[in-house]
């Protein structure tokens, strides 16, 4: 095995036997202030379309397991197979959130673009086989992922799209 992935797997087992012990000091949900601080659809659907050049539907917030640090929204074009905007908010306990975001960079797969400057860390996601593309990114101990799936413009597009968004 080369050294290089051997050390991906020892950090990545680091930092998820970590996060796991996290997840279980707030099984009940992480603190109040979370929900009375994140908004799970963030983006007015006027925003996205003029960010996306394509007409999106109000957001709708997904259903998260109970204790989840999780809060997602999707924002649809309308037909079954259109595109869809999703946003997922991951509280990450202070204490151990930079093994959580080893271990959280370290599991996203396609090509990983990192952004250099970015004032939230950000990364670009390009997983054009599936036609889907993220922008990860963080404030504070909150990580933010914006991500178009089933999106035709390319993986060129998709980014500057992303960057254009407003960040949260």
């Amino acid at each position: 095995m080369d050294i290089q992935f051997r050390r991906r797997v020892l950090a990545m087992a680091v930092a998820t036997a970590s996060a796991l012990g996290t997840m279980s000091s707030y099984a009940a949900g992480p603190p109040g202030a979370l929900a009375s601080g994140i908004v799970a659809c963030p983006y007015t659907p006027q925003e996205l379309t003029a960010a996306i050049g394509i007409a999106v539907g109000a957001g709708r917030r997904l259903p998260s397991p109970s204790g989840s640090p999780q809060q997602s929204c999707t924002y649809d074009q309308g037909p079954v197979d259109g595109l869809q905007v999703r946003v997922n908010t991951t509280w990450l306990e202070p204490g151990s959130a930079v093994a959580s975001r080893t271990m959280l960079l370290g599991m996203l797969a396609g090509q990983i673009q990192m952004l250099p400057g970015d004032p939230g860390g950000g990364r670009f996601q390009n997983q054009s086989e599936l036609g889907t593309y993220a922008l990860h990114y963080w404030r504070g101990n909150l990580l933010y992922e914006v991500r178009l799936l089933t999106f035709k413009g390319g993986a060129v597009a998709a980014k500057a799209k992303l960057l254009s968004l407003r960040r949260l």
